[in-house]
């Protein structure tokens, strides 16, 4: 199959969260870059990891555990429902952290004491209620119990009498109501202390795994907290703050942007338990820019009008990207086209240089609930309207407030559209969406021509309209791309860490689908490299001076370095071409291109550290029995 895409590389579906070890699918890293610095500083502790559901906070964390800690742990603890956190959570906790454990015993030095240790706190995992309740039985079976009781002799006066009885006899009394109340209110108490002890005894086995685990980085992830109430973590922090805070383990817990807002939100000082954080991170939607950049790096996407739309339907969620890239749906009709662009004018008009990632997000999403409201409901007072929306899933207070929205979103709808707008007072509006449709191609030509650069041909100075729909570099980088690029830009030494990526095998076409896409969207990437090895074919090349060639981009962020390459992707006899277009593109953006011969075949794969020792020494040693690098000729 042709792998025309770099999702396409990717084994498991789009859908599913990145794992540690698909660092290169990652589209940002600025997030996973804090966690690294966190994690390798050992700051031990509880961490909140905020965000949109589909944001990849979760994966996020995994690839990032991986990076930071040599011998990690990682244990997934998810919540389902209220009553499993809320009195469940040490046998889950617990249970999690066996079966981790378990999976990974072959890599600690204390084997057998840890067997034996997992054993005991299996044990005390099973050991339930109803052993307890038979153990303290049996303890007091022959101890005497006062209850209240009333006689059938006495009862007919009214007379109440004090009667001693054994605590297995109660069980066999033919008690009145008063005594039965009475007893009910004794087990029930005695049920809560019972309760209390079971998970009493699983704590602390969860206390000695953690003592004995210290061969191990052991990171807790608290998922599916967003679907928790807002007091999820106040119940938590109010049981298990000892657990969090105190013992030498990372906590991660994964909320969603309602409760992150609430233990970030300066106005709750008193909260103690945004002290307890180490540290918060908030993963926020992609722009248009990044969504665009993502979009065209992963699903080799030209279309500039597809890219909005696809924006416009995700909101920059990465879930819900992949999904519609996976689905391949993306209706380009006049009511898409005209919601897109109104939303990408409105945002523009109402973000200010002081907005976080927080409440950047907020905006957008505030954006596009009302103009998806005022679309569907078509007439409406501004007023009601705005307190229906504050009402609602958006209803979050962070300016600007739904009137200031409604009032701009309806100020560019009049600049696009203005047969749209019907104004039967200053706050009853008219909103036809159907006007859209009939103006597709007006509005298509306004995207188009809006606040882009367009490609010029110098020969005759016309626009070249076959890039003017295409994804340019100023729309995935802004004014940005504009800036002159400081020298040539290179990677000094390739890390003995790297993570490699095999993009594609013997396929020309890819360094064009995919290498090349990903220098187009590295515009800001301050340390990449190119490295091109050649190899001669020898009898495969029936006589003929053939080589085979390899074309690699190593990429550097601040946390690790991925090098995707497309394995003997063309040949002198058949298709150099590709390789030379990836050459010539790597010197338009000012990357630097090193060039290599094997003298036999290597697994890339299996020996990228044999091939990042000869990078880094390539200046002292010239000659090498299996690799060396030289200035070959185009």
């Amino acid at each position: 199959m042709r792998i025309s895409s770099l999702s396409q590389s990717r084994n498991k579906t789009l859908t599913k969260p990145l794992e540690a070890n698909e660092v290169g699918f990652l589209h940002e890293d600025k997030t996973v870059s804090r966690i690294v610095k966190d994690l390798r500083r050992k700051k031990y502790g509880p961490y909140l990891v905020g965000g949109v559901v589909g944001t990849g906070k979760t994966s996020q964390i995994e690839i990032a555990t991986h990076l930071a800690v040599k011998n990690p742990l990682v244990v997934h603890i998810k919540f389902y429902d209220q009553e499993e956190y809320r009195n469940k959570f040490e046998e889950i906790l617990l249970s999690n952290l066996i079966k981790t454990v378990r999976e990974n015993l072959d890599r600690s030095s204390k084997g057998e004491k840890l067997l034996l240790l997992l054993n005991a706190c299996e044990e005390n995992l099973k050991y339930t209620i109803d052993e307890i309740v038979q153990e303290k039985k049996a303890e007091g079976e022959n101890s005497q119990t006062i209850i209240s009781a009333k006689d059938s002799a006495s009862s007919n006066f009214g007379i109440s009498a004090s009667i001693p009885v054994s605590v297995g006899a109660v069980t066999k009394m033919e008690l009145s109501g008063e005594v039965s109340r009475d007893l009910h209110h004794n087990q029930e108490k005695e049920k809560v202390i019972t309760k209390s002890r079971v998970a009493h005894r699983k704590l602390e086995s969860i206390y000695m795994l953690l003592e004995a685990l210290s061969d191990f980085g052991v990171i807790v992830i608290y998922d599916e907290l967003d679907k928790m109430n807002e007091d999820a973590l106040d119940v938590l922090f109010s049981k298990y703050k000892e657990l969090f805070v105190e013992k030498d383990m990372f906590s991660f817990f994964v909320v969603d942007e309602r409760i992150y807002r609430k233990y970030q939100n300066p106005a709750l000082v008193n909260n103690p338990i945004c002290t307890y954080f180490m540290n918060a991170y908030y993963v926020p939607l992609l722009r248009l820019d990044e969504s665009l950049r993502y979009v065209k790096r992963c699903f080799a996407e030209n279309d500039y009008i597809k890219g909005l739309l696809s924006y416009y339907s995700s909101l920059g969620n990465y879930r819900v990207l992949n999904q519609l890239y996976s689905m391949e749906q993306n209706q380009c009709d006049g009511m898409s086209l005209g919601k897109a662009y109104i939303l990408k004018k409105t945002v523009q008009s109402l973000k200010k240089q002081y907005f976080d990632d927080y409440m950047t997000d907020v905006l957008v999403r505030k954006v596009k609930a009302v103009i998806e409201h005022m679309i569907l409901i078509r007439k409406f007072q501004v007023a009601e309207l705005a307190e229906d929306l504050k009402q609602g899933k958006f209803g979050l207070e962070i300016w600007p407030d739904y009137t200031e929205i409604i009032y701009s979103v309806i100020k560019v709808i009049k600049e696009i559209c203005p047969e749209m707008v019907t104004e039967n007072s200053d706050t009853t509006k008219l909103i036809d969406g159907e006007k859209l449709i009939h103006k597709a191609l007006d509005i298509r030509n306004l995207i188009l021509c809006d606040e882009r650069e367009i490609a010029v041909d110098k020969e005759s100075g016309r626009v070249k309209e076959e890039q003017r729909g295409r994804i340019q570099e100023y729309d995935m980088y802004g004014s940005t791309s504009r800036f002159p690029s400081t020298g040539v830009r290179r990677i000094e030494e390739i890390w003995e860490d790297v993570t490699v990526l095999k993009v594609a095998d013997n396929n020309p076409d890819s360094y064009r689908d995919i290498l090349i896409r990903i220098l187009e969207t590295s515009f800001l990437v301050p340390h990449i490299q190119v490295l091109v090895m050649r190899r001669a074919r020898g009898e495969a090349s029936c006589g003929f001076k053939d080589y085979e060639y390899t074309g690699m981009i190593i990429v550097e962020k601040e946390a690790y370095q991925v090098a995707y390459y497309v394995d003997r992707g063309s040949y002198d006899l058949e298709r150099k071409g590709a390789i030379i277009d990836l050459i010539e593109q790597a010197e338009k953006f000012k990357i630097a291109v090193c060039k290599a011969t094997l003298l036999e075949l290597i697994d890339i794969e299996k020996e990228i550290q044999y091939i990042a020792s000869r990078y880094n020494q390539r200046s002292d040693v010239k000659e090498d029995l299996r690799l060396v690098f030289d200035d070959w000729k185009k």
